[in-house]
């Protein structure tokens, strides 16, 4: 005699509950790489207006290279955020925006410790991003992402 096991309610909520946890979850990681982006490519606009003031202390064969870079961070940047903003998301993204905003914070520090030396580079704001996408991405509340871009700003 076979006899069929039907789930009861309280696996049937448990499982919607989850569920339900994880269509929220999801909406806070979408919003949180929404707002890394758009947080990161107006910090590089900050950033190009901080370096236009400072512009005189640049050889000159650098300022075709600093304007070429700024403009291609916050392209990037914004693009993504309006990519994520007009629902183009896909949880692997996450991976990717991170990997690449740690890159771009190291790309920047060594660009800065060639043109103006090592003390300079270490003492600007630049570190600093380090700190900004450890901070959002801990927004996440993905222990594994936090744990990658922790290990990628320390390594």
């Amino acid at each position: 005699m076979d006899t069929e096991i039907l789930p009861t309610e309280s696996s049937h909520a448990h499982s919607t509950d989850q569920e339900m946890l994880a269509r929220e979850l999801a909406v806070v990681e979408r919003k949180s790489q929404l707002h890394a982006n758009l947080i990161l490519g107006l910090s590089f606009v900050a950033l190009y207006a901080l370096a236009l003031s400072q512009l005189d202390r640049v050889p000159d064969r650098y300022y075709g290279f600093i304007h070429a870079v700024i403009l291609a961070l916050v392209t990037w940047f914004m693009a993504s955020a309006l990519s994520i903003h007009y629902g183009f998301y896909h949880r692997a993204l996450k991976y990717v925006h991170v990997i690449v905003q740690v890159s771009v914070v190291s790309f920047l520090l060594m660009v800065t410790a060639a043109i103006m030396g090592a003390e300079f580079a270490l003492s600007s704001s630049v570190p600093l991003f380090y700190v900004v996408v450890i901070g959002i991405t801990s927004l996440t509340m993905n222990p594994k992402l936090c744990l990658l871009v922790g290990g990628l700003a320390a390594g």
